[in-house]
Formats: structure tokens, C-alpha cells, sequence
């Protein structure tokens, strides 16, 4: 739509910008160079700025699941990445993008599960992902196994601008492990 509004868009601010003095044509002119400017230079050097520049590589998580999971193990996602995930990790999984996965992890000191992956997959996910690792660690589960995907080096101006918590990584897959007869009694 913008190809089709653009001209008429830019003879209303060229027109907007020639009925101003002369030098504040000039401000108003260096301002849009420059904001076009910097919107073009992070065009070309593939710098984004939203979450979803590049493309998140579901084929290479599911390859990477399908060659490390093991049958007794459960596998939990916290997350958007449910639909592709089943896509490229078509094996049955069990709890995938739970949405009462917190409370459910709350009692998993209750049940026998040896080993199990969290996958987390969406920003809007992180303060449930740090509350999940910590339950982990306090029912006796250790990382084993970790593997990042997606990395963002703009994650810390991004915390800064939009004032929340963000990843290195949009995706992390995690495995836990936890010896049987160990803690809480099990």
C-alpha cells in the first residue's frame, strides 16, 4: 500500500517542508535524511530491529531433537514455537506449549521424570522461563545439555528501549536431569 500512497506522502511533506523558513527547512530536511539514513543503514547490515528480523531455524531444532531425545524423556515448549516444532519434530510430544506449565512443573517432585527438555521459545516468555529454571533447581534437576539458536546482538539496547528482559537467544533448549532416590524423596 505504501508504493501506492508514497508519492502523494512526499509531495505533502515536500510541500509542508517548502513553506517553512529557509533554515528550518533545512533542519526539517537533515531530519528525515537522517532517520531515513539510519533505517536504511540497518536495512543492509540485516540489523532489525524487531524481534523477528531473520528467520528462527525450526528445521535444525527439530533435526537436533529428533537425534537427541530419548523415549523416556518428556519434552515441554514454552512458547510460539509449538506449530513449527511439530512440523520439524513430528514425534509425539507430550506438554508442548502447555499453558499451565509453571504450575505443572511445581509439582513434577511428585512424579518419576528422570529427564526432561524445556525448549523456550518467545520473549514474552522469559520471566516464566526464570521461574522454571529455578523450580527445576529446586527439585534437584541440573542442565546437562544446552544448545542456543538465534542469536541477537542488539538483546541489551532492546532491554534498555522496551524496559524488559530479554535473551541473547530466541531460542534455547535445555535438558534437565535428576537422579531417581535423590531429593524429596523420590
Amino acid at each position: 500500500y505504501f508504493m501506492f500512497i508514497a508519492p502523494v506522502f512526499f509531495i505533502f511533506v515536500a510541500a509542508g517542508l517548502w513553506m517553512l523558513p529557509k533554515k528550518a527547512m533545512a533542519v526539517g530536511a537533515l531530519v528525515i535524511i537522517l532517520v531515513w539514513g539510519y533505517g536504511i543503514r540497518n536495512y543492509y547490515a540485516n540489523k532489525e530491529f524487531h524481534f523477528m528480523g531473520n528467520v528462527d531455524p525450526w528445521r535444525q531444532i527439530g533435526t537436533f531433537l529428533k537425534e537427541n531425545v530419548g523415549k523416556n524423556e518428556t519434552l515441554y515448549c514454552l512458547g510460539l514455537g509449538i506449530v513449527p516444532l511439530r512440523y520439524y519434530y513430528n514425534d509425539p510430544i507430550l506438554n508442548l506449549g502447555d499453558p499451565k506449565l509453571v504450575e505443572k512443573l511445581q509439582n513434577l517432585d511428585k512424579s518419576s521424570v528422570k529427564r526432561l527438555w524445556i525448549i523456550f521459545t518467545y520473549q514474552e516468555e522469559y520471566d516464566n522461563w526464570l521461574k522454571i529454571c529455578g523450580i527445576l533447581d529446586g527439585r534437584g534437576y541440573k542442565v546437562i545439555l544446552e544448545e542456543k539458536w538465534g542469536e541477537d546482538p542488539d538483546y541489551k539496547l532492546k532491554r534498555n528501549f522496551f524496559k524488559k528482559n530479554f535473551l541473547p537467544y530466541r531460542i534455547v533448549v535445555q535438558l534437565y536431569e535428576r537422579k531417581l532416590g535423590g531429593l524429596h524423596g523420590n
